[in-house]
């Protein structure tokens, strides 16, 4: 994620939310466009291979943790 200063991130890590459908489970668990998803089911988010690696071991209920507002928060997506 190379727009660290604009999202107030410390370092460069993370995949940026740009696109969200409300309709979506991941929109009604409280993910939001902005959030740069950092951590899902405690494997680090660097990239987007490795969210797309981390999402093909889905369980009932996934943890990622995302930065928002200047600060990290994690979040419960019932699947």
């Amino acid at each position: 994620m190379g727009e660290q200063s604009a999202a107030g991130l410390p370092s460069i890590a993370g995949v940026l939310v740009l696109q969200l459908d409300e309709k979506s489970i991941l929109y009604k668990s409280g993910l939001r466009v902005g959030d740069a998803i950092l951590d899902y089911q405690g494997e680090k988010i660097a990239k987007l291979t490795d969210l797309q690696q981390a999402v093909k071991k889905l369980g009932h209920t996934d943890r990622p943790k995302v930065f928002r507002n200047q600060q990290q928060q994690e979040l419960t997506l019932q699947l």
